[in-house]
């Protein structure tokens, strides 16, 4: 596994719309990050038993002049309301409307929501976007997908690696595209990063460090401590996640989970965890304890000729100090420009891209089933 000198990786890289999109050919006959092959074979799910879930015919390509009908199911994540607002003012979408069970958070909902049954909202949308309760992430997007609707499901998709075989089983069977929410994915700083090591710039690769922060309050803490992984499983996800789609399915994963503060419910507030490969480390870090954590949110790769920083995530500051020149960089440490970047952007761009051309999104199958995989095993769920 780690030999991370990775040549040929530049189709790995999300950062431009051109990667956005992958060809319509079965997940499994398309390359995986080098890693354990018999792990890549077990997520494989039967080698082509799920094939990529965007073939579609020239029939159900949308068109490419009239707007996307989007409809939200579930409006109680944190990320629903800047997702709402992003799509309501997209060229590519029309929101038809949003659908929560809670009159609670209805009542606390942006200005203007046009409010619907959840029937009615899977019935009016070509794609659904899945933004309640974590606990039902998976009982929604598997609803939608039944209907025969694509889905944009918030992180982390299902509860189990069984609940996203499922679904991507299903949307596979229903051709249908299943899009996970985590909103880095599209991050041109972070993508940076990933290219630099799959294409071999920073030498062989022996640590991955990454860290995400955030103050929980105690709504979100409660929702959160529902999982044994806590925070680590809600939040540390979104690092997870490019750890994974790097380096593979681990040797071993080892976790730490701990409550830090003693606010009156069961959280795991502070977690580590450590994922290792015959020659590299990889270690994220986690907690739902720091007051103004986001300027010290980071993915940091380190190889044996050179280093990529990317801290804070947002705004990107991305630093590349490398041994010698290599690719578009110059020998020594430089700090990169970044282009603005905002949240959810880059993903439904991508999302409508792929929904227009009728071809599979940039992340496979089998790379959602390892992430997942990491995560459970991770949160030791």
């Amino acid at each position: 596994m780690a030999r991370l000198v990775l040549k040929d990786r530049s189709r790995y890289s999300e950062g431009s719309m051109s990667d956005s999109c992958q060809s319509s050919a079965p997940f499994a006959t398309r390359p995986f990050p080098d890693g354990n092959r018999r792990e890549f074979l077990k997520y494989s799910v039967g080698a082509a038993g799920i094939l990529s879930a965007s073939t579609l015919s020239a029939a159900e390509k949308p068109s490419t002049v009239r707007r996307i009908k989007v409809g939200f199911l579930g409006t109680n994540h944190s990320h629903f309301a800047a997702k709402y607002e992003l799509l309501k003012t997209s060229p590519d979408y029309e929101v038809v409307g949003c659908s929560e069970e809670d009159p609670a958070v209805r009542a606390g909902g942006p200005t203007g929501v046009k409010w619907l049954s959840a029937e009615d909202v899977i019935n009016a949308s070509e794609v659904v976007v899945i933004e309640g309760l974590v606990r039902n992430h998976f009982r929604d997007a598997r609803r939608s997908l039944k209907a025969g609707r694509h889905v944009h499901v918030e992180k982390p998709p299902a509860t189990s690696v069984g609940e996203l075989k499922e679904l991507l089983e299903l949307a596979a069977h229903q051709r249908r595209l299943l899009q996970v929410g985590y909103m880095w994915r599209q991050h041109p700083g972070l993508n940076a990063v990933l290219t630099a090591a799959r294409e071999g710039w920073l030498g062989e690769i022996y640590l991955v460090r990454a860290m995400i922060n955030t103050q929980g309050d105690s709504v979100r803490r409660k929702e959160w401590s529902e999982f044994r992984g806590g925070i680590l499983f809600e939040l540390g996800c979104h690092l997870i996640d490019p750890v994974i789609r790097l380096l593979g399915a681990p040797d071993q994963v080892q976790a730490t989970l701990r409550q830090t503060g003693d606010p009156g419910d069961t959280l795991m507030d502070n977690a580590a965890v450590t994922f290792s490969y015959p020659k590299t480390v990889a270690v994220v870090t986690c907690s739902a304890v720091q007051r103004g954590a986001g300027l010290y949110r980071s993915f940091e790769v380190f190889g044996t000729q050179g280093v990529a920083r990317l801290q804070p995530v947002e705004p990107p500051g991305l630093i590349m100090d490398l041994v010698q020149a290599a690719g578009p960089y110059v020998q020594g440490r430089q700090e990169i420009p970044q282009p603005a970047f905002r949240r959810y952007e880059g993903e439904f761009a991508a999302l409508a891209e792929c929904l227009r051309s009728g071809r599979s999104l940039a992340v496979s199958p089998a790379e959602e089933l390892a992430v997942q995989s990491a995560l459970i095993k991770a949160c030791r769920m």
